[in-house]
């Protein structure tokens, strides 16, 4: 694959193939592990919170330099590769070790196994996600990786979610059961993943360039207004996003009483979802960057209160409130991580290759902006006397609601005021 190739939709999808195995790790931290660390091993909500907040911090401090590395250190196999390949064990005993854990296991061993499990994921992803910025001619291509990206990750959490409502559903798995077939399931589909991208890519030849100067960039970042914008939204797209994640099986099992729906219910959401983006994308080639974001801004304030009108023991009245919650779902990231790439290719005819750093960049921003969402979401719903074995409260339904709905609608208007005031084109 020559750089200089014009890129058609089946070499986009054959590069963001990787992103339906990726997303299991994605599924497993965000959904499952939250309310399995509190009901099957049995932290309290606050050390729950506080190994997602450790391990965002610490993998937040590794992404860069991985970033650093990946832009710089050729090896034989190229510069992203190798270390594409070292992530994969660690991705494989961390997904074991911390989804096998048994009831009782203390706060050290769930650490541990949180810290492997991501620092493998940071160096397969980080890698993989600046090899993805380098691609693209122009605005429109690069908008259609951006896009791709987001499809396949979304293509991903459907499959997964089918195999855990197959298994939830169908043969009845319980939390437990189910926390423990994903973490041999992410064992497993690792290596597949990462050998995938090794036998069907070659790297994309490279122009000898300079060096990059860190403290030169950082300036040039902290100078650029529409740059560090946009990475603001980013990351508070990050914390809306974990915060509904991290919430959603308390909202499902312990608000509505529809325990083991979970995987189910977010099927048909993340269908939509996968539908509803290319309908963005061409939404975007028409109308523009702007107005499109605004409208999907605007959808997330409107939907919201719904989450709130959603009855207990029917999922059939829950699920139309999901399908439209979803539908202005990934916008953000899409059009956001374009706007990175256009940085990316920028540089490059500049002479500096940067697309590592801004994917340790964006990376660091999101996982420290999930840490904050998931954690203050656990956090909120820690201020009431919620205790998983218990009927629920009315206060305790109270911060689940307002855990899993408000936090989009937040970001809504925080967004609609910056897109109306053209901090970001």
């Amino acid at each position: 694959m020559q750089k200089t190739d014009r890129l058609g939709p089946g070499r986009i999808a054959l590069f963001s193939l990787p992103l339906l195995l990726f997303q299991a790790i994605g599924v497993a931290w965000r959904i499952y592990l939250p309310a399995f660390m509190v009901g099957t091993i049995g932290l309290s909500l606050g050390a729950a919170g506080a190994v997602i907040m450790i391990v965002r911090i610490l993998d937040a401090a590794v992404e860069p330099l991985v970033g650093w590395i990946s832009d710089n250190a050729k090896g034989v196999l190229g510069r992203r590769k190798p270390w594409m390949i070292l992530g994969a064990p660690f991705v494989a005993a961390g997904a074991l070790g911390l989804c096998l854990a048994p009831p009782g296991t203390g706060f050290g061993v769930a650490l541990a196994g949180s810290l492997a499990l991501n620092l493998g994921y940071t160096l397969i992803t980080n890698p993989y996600g600046a090899w993805g910025l380098e691609l693209g001619r122009d605005s429109q291509e690069r908008a259609a990786v951006a896009g791709a990206r987001i499809w396949f990750a979304s293509a991903g959490m459907i499959l997964v979610l089918f195999s855990m409502a197959v298994l939830e559903r169908r043969f009845g798995f319980g939390q437990t059961a189910t926390v423990a077939a994903l973490g041999l399931a992410i064992a497993l589909i690792t290596p597949v993943s990462v050998g995938l991208v090794m036998a069907l890519f070659a790297e994309l030849p490279t122009a000898r360039m300079t060096p990059p100067d860190v403290p030169a960039l950082l300036r040039d970042m902290l100078g650029n207004r529409g740059l560090m914008v946009t990475l603001a939204l980013y990351g508070l797209a990050g914390v809306s996003d974990a915060a509904s994640m991290a919430s959603f099986l308390f909202y499902v099992e312990n608000v509505l009483g529809l325990s083991g729906w979970g995987a189910g219910l977010m099927l048909a959401p993340t269908g939509v979802l996968l539908a509803a983006l290319p309908a963005w994308a061409w939404l975007n080639r028409r109308i523009g960057r702007s107005r499109t974001m605004m409208s999907a801004y605007a959808l997330d304030i409107l939907i919201a209160p719904l989450v709130f009108l959603a009855p207990a023991h029917n999922p059939l009245l829950l699920l139309p409130v999901l399908v439209l919650k979803s539908v202005p779902s990934g916008v953000d990231y899409m059009l956001l991580l374009s706007l990175f790439a256009e940085e990316t290719a920028k540089d490059s005819k500049a002479g500096q290759r940067r697309a590592g750093i801004y994917q340790g960049i964006t990376h660091v921003t999101l996982k420290l902006a999930m840490g904050a969402g998931a954690a203050g979401a656990l956090w909120v719903i820690g201020l009431t006397d919620f205790d998983a074995g218990e009927p629920l409260s009315a206060s305790a339904e109270l911060a689940i609601r307002l855990a899993y709905a408000a936090p989009p609608a937040i970001v809504g208007v925080i967004g609609l005021l910056i897109w109306r005031r053209g901090l970001i084109r």
